[in-house]
């Protein structure tokens, strides 16, 4: 006996007995370490799970996708066609200048920050509403519709209108550009491109009226200022006049100028006469101390040498010298020009001697008279320095009022010239900005783009209805696969049962009534080679698996809640021991709603458990063979007023050992485990029992709180079967693998056997 638990699982969740096949083949250490992240992955999202929901509601998510699509292409079809409309506006880098002279404020049409300010300004609220005015857009029905009553009036005003304007104008800057984008979108392509021209026009109209009157009311201000300029340079200019005539100051600046001239001269003068003087001075003194010295110690005195008298006979006495000197050289001395030469020698050197003698006579008399030359100079120069400092004390306040004439002449020749300038720019062009493309009437819908709008509809609806399924099986509490079934339960999934709906029939009652009733076909003789003919051949492989035959020769089959299809499961199981070979036995042990004698005893009540169980007949003759070979059957019998206690009171134990001695394996078909407490009575003599679950139909906590019962009987769960899992798009994710050929071209053939 094999008894499982959570901390027995192998890698995955998937438990089976040893020996048993494994889904998949498990990841070495190794591998789980390289793929630890997209494990984790696959963890936290089945992704196979995911694929497997929509392959299952592909038709649904189809039937959304064209409804939707079929709306939203009605939508679009209805929608009326806009045209688009585009003007370019450039902003010159730099303004032209026409006046050679600064202006009252500097612009920089080139700057980002100037640009984006045009950029919003042509959005302006002002620039629109004056667009509407001029193209009389308010009595334009299709850009103003007509009001509805009870809307306030039956005109609209102008923040309406504004607004309308607001919804059709687009204005944008190209990038690492001064170009602007002026774009209107309209039904009507003509009205769009007027719009747009007209947006441009009204800007630069606003912007040149701007302009004008902003020179217009600086010519004003300047016309104000000058006005009052020429009453100040006026009043100056009386000012200083009436100071020229009070301190007879009207050539002050003339006889300033003379005066510092004058005093120049006198104190070049002065200077020059007292260092004459005093070279005199010292020459005198020299003089004293050279006239023991003879003639030629006087004539080293440079003023003596200057005398008049003393240089004339020095020059006298240097030529006759010369003269002599060129006599020696051609006659002798007693020649008489060589004596003459001689004797006027001796007179010049007398007549030096006697001029030098009244040298200090002389020198004493021009010493006197620069000593007196020197005085007067510095008398003059007192005098005029004395009428200098006068005459600069008139001349601060002349000074002054002289400025002061100067600066009010000055501002009103600016004002002047400012103004002559403001009224020749008034008229003059300077707008930095320059239309590089007119708009165009447009040919071609700029929008609805129905094209992209069917696509991104698509893309959206798509995406819709798939999550939508998807979050509706995230809400789903039933078990939907194999893998959820072994995690939740801790128990291995012996078998994966595709989705077999039985016809239904009615069967009379007694007293006249009436129920439907499930026709269970046999899968395994109707068509053996089926896939759900397979499905049991493998429930039946992994039930022997499980351990020896004697461990599993007893088999119960239940439910959590009726319709899990565990009739079905079970009549087929025992249908497929049966071809194999093995006597098998199955007992419709379900008293209260039995149904295996309406697929193999044709309908009838015959005696059966009940009846065995009641004393009413014997163990031979409530078995009976099937149309199935190797099958035989037990139904439920008469019904029991209280079937609870007719199996508490009964000794189970003892009749499956006595049918184990008789049969290779026994079915049993017990009542569902939440509904009534019949089947735990059988469980524990049973021992093995297998839990049939509905594939995405049983809520989980339903199936564990089956499983707790069992358990708490003494049972031993050996396992799981996953029952109606649809076998169409997806049915992989169930079985792990496809059966491709082989389930097509099964060997089986047409024949029951197995």
């Amino acid at each position: 006996m094999n008894q499982f638990h959570p901390n027995n699982l192998p890698p995955g969740g998937h438990a089976f007995p040893p020996g048993g096949p494994s889904h998949g083949q498990h990841p070495s250490p190794e591998g789980h370490h390289q793929h630890g992240s997209s494990l984790h992955l696959q963890e936290l999202i089945d992704f196979k799970h995911l694929g497997y929901v929509l392959l299952k509601h592909i038709w649904t998510i189809v039937l959304i996708v064209i409804v939707g699509m079929v709306i939203t292409g009605a939508v679009v079809w209805i929608l009326p066609d806009i045209y688009e409309s585009r003007a370019v506006l450039q902003v010159q880098q730099q303004e032209k200048k026409v006046l050679k002279s600064e202006k009252v404020s500097e612009e920089t049409p080139g700057s980002t920050d100037f640009v984006n300010s045009v950029v919003q300004s042509l959005t302006s609220r002002n620039i629109l509403l004056r667009v509407i005015k001029a193209n009389n857009l308010a009595a334009d029905p299709h850009f103003a519709p007509p009001k509805m009553s009870g809307m306030g009036g039956e005109t609209y005003n102008d923040d309406e209108l504004v607004t309308f304007m607001e919804k059709k104008v687009q204005v944008s800057l190209r990038r690492l550009t001064r170009l602007i984008d002026i774009t209107v979108t309209d039904r009507n392509p003509k009205l769009a491109c007027i719009l747009a021209s007209s947006i441009v026009k009204e800007f630069l109209k606003e912007h040149f009226e701007q302009s004008l009157a902003v020179s217009n009311t600086a010519n004003d201000y300047l016309k104000d200022e000058a006005a009052k300029l020429k009453i100040k340079l006026e009043h100056s200019e009386q000012e200083l006049q009436k100071y020229k005539e009070a301190n007879n100051a009207v050539s002050l600046e003339q006889t300033q100028n003379i005066i510092v001239e004058k005093l120049k001269e006198v104190s070049s003068a002065g200077t020059e006469a007292k260092n004459a003087r005093l070279k005199l001075e010292s020459d005198l003194e020299q003089l004293k101390l050279a006239v023991s010295g003879g003639a030629e110690a006087m004539l080293r005195i440079s003023s003596v040498a200057a005398l008049p008298q003393v240089a004339s006979v020095r020059d006298d006495l240097l030529k006759a010298q010369t003269e002599l000197s060129i006599l020696k050289e051609r006659y002798l001395p007693k020649h008489p020009k060589y004596v003459a030469t001689i004797s006027k020698i001796e007179e010049l050197k007398s007549a030096l001697t006697e001029a030098t003698s009244k040298a200090g006579d002389i020198l004493t008399q021009q010493y006197e008279s620069l000593k007196e030359t020197e005085s007067k100079l510095n008398n003059t120069l007192t005098e005029q320095e004395a009428k200098a400092l006068e005459l600069n004390k008139l001349s601060i306040p002349y000074n002054v009022l002289s400025r002061e004439v100067e600066t009010d002449r000055a501002l009103y020749e600016a004002v002047i010239s400012r103004m002559k300038e403001t009224g020749v720019s008034a008229g003059i062009e300077t707008s930095p900005y320059q239309v590089i493309e007119e708009p165009m009437v447009p040919t071609r819908p700029s929008a609805p783009k129905r094209l992209k709008i069917l696509v991104l509809a698509f893309i959206v609806i798509t995406g819709a209805a798939a999550g939508g399924v998807i979050l509706i099986d995230s809400m789903s509490s039933s078990i939907n696969s194999i893998d959820q079934a072994e995690t939740l339960l801790a128990l291995p999934v012996l078998g994966a049962i595709p989705e077999q709906k039985g016809k239904k029939k009615k069967k009379s009652k007694k007293g006249g009534g009436h129920r439907e009733v499930d026709d269970y076909p046999l899968a395994l003789v109707q068509d053996p080679a089926s896939p759900l003919s397979e499905s049991y051949r493998s429930l039946r492989a992994q039930i022997t698996l499980l351990g020896p035959q004697d461990q599993t020769q007893v088999l119960l089959f239940t439910s959590a809640i009726p319709g899990e299809g565990k009739t079905y499961s079970s009549i087929n199981t025992a249908t497929v021991f049966a071809s194999q070979g093995q006597k098998t036995l199955i007992i419709d042990a379900d008293l209260r709603r039995p149904s295996v004698h309406y697929a193999l005893a044709g309908g009838q009540e015959l005696p059966g458990l009940t009846d065995y169980l009641s004393g009413q007949a014997s163990l031979d003759e409530v078995i009976r063979e099937t149309s199935v070979a190797g099958l035989l059957l037990i139904t439920a019998g008469r019904r029991a007023p209280n079937p609870s206690e007719l199996l508490l009171n009964a000794d189970l134990a003892a009749l499956i050992n006595t049918l184990k001695e008789r049969f290779e394996r026994i079915v049993l078909d017990t009542a569902p485990i939440n509904a009534v407490s019949d089947t735990l009575y059988l469980a524990g003599p049973a021992k093995k029992v297998l839990l049939i679950i509905r594939s995405e139909s049983t809520p989980s906590k339903v199936v564990q709180r089956a499983v707790a019962q069992l358990r708490k009987s003494g049972a031993q769960i050996v396992g799981t079967v996953l029952n109606g899992i649809s076998h169409g798009a997806g049915a992989g994710y169930y079985y792990y693998s496809y059966q491709g050929d082989y389930g097509k071209n099964s060997v089986y053939g047409s024949s029951p056997q197995g």
